[in-house]
């Protein structure tokens, strides 16, 4: 791409002449400090440096929150909760104005607005003349099935618009494309491997068609499609469905308890199955399943550029899904899958559930019961310069991916996980190669939950990722640059609103920004264990990034190494806050942790590590010049305040000269 191109469309992306930002009380006790210690001046000229650093990184597609955060670090916590109320929407839906009753327990009304939101597109939906035979109760057995068909047709013709500067051919190839370039990055992670140049020409190709999609076109066609999602819908399918008559003749690609199948290709192929097992193996546009413990070896895929939708609707039974690929990934187009109810099983190769890339849009949904989701990268809510998510509303479910995965993205795009109750369980480890090389032993890398990596040799700026827990005692464990966090202009988030919880992280990890990024992961209440192996994490920050870590209640155990728990070097912010609780904090006594900065020597300017303990009660620390009551502060520039006060508001009614911390050795050049 030109640079003049990218240079412009990098200042579309970014608002001008906005107002003075305002800061937020957190900030202003800072400034307090700041005032009151004499590094006023230098705390203002980092704010002004980040300005600088978001113009001069004048790339292609970069997120316009990510932007926002770069220049006013305090406005992150508010970022992430709009990334956040847009996420958790379908699980939080409103009641439907003039409807008696409570409102449902899912919705997917305003989401596709709320996505395009997010990844800065414009919506544009279109309602097809085939939605309203759909919608219409009246229509009933073949007429719906007819229906449905047409309707597929035109939601893939809506989606095809996003690839007519992509030519036929390539849109063929792109999907194959992926998932060779997806293996390349999974074996060359490790640093001993070296990609051929056969692979790197893939390399460069695939980002080169990255930029030429354009995911508007899908997120229109998913808008419609997320119709089909609703629950009030899906319970009206069994009785519209009723008095189907088998197909006389049997096929090998669906069998079982099939009820219906219209369409003699792909684009238009529905299938309906009854309530015994069925089992699904051929291609189909519409599939819809009325019960039964099912088996899909192909559910949800999009993967050769013709029929750009494929949506899967199983309303109950304790079904299994998997395939050479998917289920539920989507290059290009639009990929849904939904199951109702039922103890599931899901498991995917490379790109599978809630996958998608070259500007698809993916979504596993999962309504109900205890499930299992297994996959190799690449997947579990991953978006590859397009959306891939993962919903699972209720149960105790396990989560298994090899590392990328469980709301994570690489290059610009949206990846998300939203889980909304039950005692769940996350593992993105084991399997990546540490890609370091010298992280120490059993390290891997993880890049997952919660975390979104750009790719700085291509000029990709990450997208936006979030890993959203909302009710249960959860467990996490992943591999590096994982767990709430951001590489080069990504802004990647996990957030978890209750339970006891358990985190266990490496490097890179909990809160994390890092070359020009932002990361952050907040923990809403419970008595937390954080455990991390190596350095950066905890609310950590290095060159140009941002950091923030959030823990509001709880007695909490904070294991970590070297640059954490507000700990920034080479000109970046860390800020760690935990609201109140006993707490025992455990890292090494670097000057880089606990509320501490180190290194410096990349731009020759002061970073801002801050650690602030709310609420009075009795903590333990282990550097020893960090004091339950304490504030102090060193050179370049470390915050550390344990506060008797509830919040930053009481902090700020302080009387002047109540912030003159006590200076601690730290670096004075």
């Amino acid at each position: 791409m030109h640079p003049l191109i990218a240079l412009a469309i990098a200042l579309l992306a970014t608002p001008q002449n906005s107002p003075t930002p305002q800061r937020t009380d957190l900030w202003r006790v800072i400034e307090r400090i700041a005032d009151e210690t004499g590094f006023r001046t230098d705390l203002d000229a980092m704010v002004t440096h980040m300005d600088g650093v978001v113009k001069q990184w004048a790339i292609p597609n970069r997120s316009t929150r990510v932007v926002r955060g770069l220049r006013e670090p305090w406005a992150v916590p508010e970022i992430s909760d709009e990334i956040r109320a847009k996420l958790e929407s379908p699980f939080k839906p409103r009641a439907v104005p003039g409807s008696k009753g409570p409102p449902p327990s899912v919705s997917w009304q305003g989401f596709a607005a709320d996505v395009a939101s997010l990844c800065d597109v414009e919506l544009a939906v279109e309602e097809p003349e085939a939605w309203k035979r759909v919608a219409d109760p009246a229509v009933t057995g073949p007429a719906l099935v007819a229906a449905l068909s047409d309707l597929a047709v035109a939601l893939s013709e809506s989606a095809s618009a996003g690839f007519l500067r992509v030519g036929e051919e390539r849109r063929k190839q792109l999907s194959a494309v992926h998932r060779q370039y997806s293996d390349i990055r999974f074996r060359t992670c490790d640093p001993k491997v070296k990609a051929t140049p056969e692979e790197e020409r893939v390399e460069n190709e695939v980002f080169g068609d990255l930029f030429k999609t354009r995911l508007a076109a899908s997120l229109g066609a998913a808008a419609i499609a997320l119709r089909l999602a609703e629950p009030a819908f899906l319970a009206s399918l069994p009785a519209r469905l009723a008095g189907l008559t088998k197909p006389s003749a049997p096929s090998a690609e669906f069998e079982g308890d099939v009820l219906a199948i219209a369409g003699d290709s792909p684009a238009t192929r529905v299938v309906v199955g009854g309530k015994g097992k069925t089992i699904y193996r051929g291609r189909a546009a519409i599939v819809i399943d009325l019960g039964g413990d099912d088996v899909y070896e192909r559910a949800a895929v999009v993967d050769d550029g013709e029929a750009l939708v494929s949506i899967v609707l199983d309303l109950g039974g304790n079904d299994s899904y998997s395939g050479d690929v998917g289920p539920a990934y989507a290059c290009g187009g639009v990929a849904i899958l939904v199951d109702v109810a039922g103890k599931d099983t899901y498991r995917g190769g490379l790109a599978s559930l809630g996958s998608g890339a070259f500007g698809g849009f993916a979504l596993l949904a999962d309504y109900g019961g205890n499930d299992t989701y297994e996959s190799h990268g690449f997947d579990e809510g991953f978006g590859f310069g397009g959306v891939g998510l993962l919903y699972d509303r209720s149960g105790d479910d396990h989560y298994d991916g090899w590392g990328y995965a469980q709301g994570s993205t690489e290059a610009w795009g949206l990846g998300a996980l939203i889980d909304g109750e039950g005692n769940d369980t996350y593992l993105a480890d084991g399997h990546f190669a540490d890609s370091y090389g010298d992280s120490g032993p059993n390290v891997f890398h993880g890049a997952s939950q919660g975390s979104t990596l750009g790719v700085r040799e291509m000029n990709a700026a990450g997208g936006i990722a979030a890993l959203i827990d909302m009710a249960g005692r959860d467990e996490y464990r992943a591999g590096n640059f994982s767990q709430g966090g951001g590489y080069f202009f990504g802004f990647g988030l996990l957030a978890d609103d209750g339970g006891d919880d358990k985190y266990f992280g490496t490097r890179y990890s909990e809160g994390y920004g890092v070359h020009q990024a932002i990361g952050i992961l907040h923990d809403k209440s419970g008595n937390d264990i954080y455990t991390t192996r190596t350095v950066a994490n905890l609310g950590s920050a290095w060159d140009e990034g941002v950091g923030w870590f959030l823990d509001d209640t709880g007695n909490d155990v904070y294991e970590a190494g070297g640059l954490s728990l507000g700990g920034a070097a080479n000109t970046a912010f860390a800020i760690f806050v935990d609201g109140g609780g006993k707490d025992r904090y455990t890292s090494p006594d670097g000057r880089d942790t606990q509320g501490g900065t180190s290194d410096s020597s990349y731009h020759k300017m002061q970073s801002l590590g801050v650690l602030i303990d709310l609420g009075g009660q009795a903590d333990t620390y282990s550097r020893a010049d960090r004091k339950d009551g304490g504030l102090t502060w060193q050179r370049w520039f470390g915050v550390f305040l344990d506060a008797t006060e509830t919040s930053f508001d009481r902090l700020l009614k302080r009387p002047p000269g109540k912030f003159n911390a006590a200076e601690v050795p730290g670096r004075d050049t």
